[in-house]
């Protein structure tokens, strides 16, 4: 059987059903958090608002910040969802942080190594995107990159950025909470929670240009509003800024900025 072949008929299996798997992942040194747990506002949130009949996993890995970990519980992860994937549902995942690169180490592990598994909608929570990414990311319907101006830890100095390259397959959106851009660990805000149901339908459905940058504003008892948003300026400063601080603690202030591309 053609890998295209294959594709296609997990891609038929995914539409025609009915209910959704949501996988919630924790990022660096959290493997404690309660906001991916049973009890903790985000999942207590989300699991009133979707279906019934839909299932919340909490995906545990090490939290260490290490690349050698991430890719170990990236191969933890490709295992859960070939498991998943048997029970015909729509598979859904929520990551935090560096949680969302174990999820792009998966995507690029199912793709080297052809494993054959079909993701309905990845949303990735403040992860540190490398510089050089380019997973082309077949596998998933809809990806999601969600990140916030008011987060300080993503960019981890300029060693990373806040926006995946251009890809069909994503959005890029910053994300306004109350009418504030939320801090690192804000980003899992159980009013995020409460919307995924309705902002999956529009994602999924909604015409993009995976040129642009979107602005998502999120506020009680009000549907979400999505928009286009001008960001190349804000995030060239944004990205100057903290190539500048990591500057100013490695070399002092007086010294010029010299910084890798």
């Amino acid at each position: 059987m053609s890998k295209f072949l294959s594709i296609f008929i997990c891609f038929f299996n995914i539409i025609f059903s009915e209910n959704n798997t949501y996988i919630l992942i924790h990022g660096t040194w959290a493997q404690e958090a309660g906001w991916y747990r049973e009890s903790g506002d985000f999942f207590d949130t989300l699991s009133c608002v979707i279906d019934k009949t839909d299932e919340i996993i909490s995906f545990s890995w090490s939290g260490e910040c290490f690349e050698s970990a991430r890719r170990v519980a990236a191969i933890a992860l490709v295992k859960l969802l070939e498991k998943e994937q048997k029970k015909n549902k729509k598979i859904v995942i929520i990551a935090h942080s560096h949680g969302g690169n174990v999820v792009l180490h998966a995507l690029s592990y199912m793709q080297q190594h052809c494993v054959k598994i079909f993701i309905d909608a990845v949303f990735l929570l403040g992860t540190p995107i490398f510089h050089n990414y380019e997973s082309k990311i077949f596998a998933v319907h809809v990806l999601i990159n969600i990140f916030s101006f008011g987060d300080f830890i993503q960019p981890v100095f300029g060693l990373f950025k806040r926006i995946i390259p251009e890809n069909k397959n994503i959005i890029n959106i910053s994300i306004a909470i109350t009418g504030k851009e939320p801090a690192h660990n804000q980003l899992y805000h159980p009013l995020l929670a409460y919307y995924i149901p309705e902002l999956l339908k529009k994602f999924k459905t909604m015409d993009h240009d995976y040129k642009k940058l979107y602005e998502l504003n999120l506020q009680h008892h009000t549907p979400p509003e999505i928009s286009e948003k001008n960001y190349e300026k804000r995030l060239l400063e944004d990205q100057l800024f903290h190539e500048y601080l990591l500057s100013h603690l490695l070399w002092g202030p007086e010294e010029a900025l010299y910084f890798l591309p």
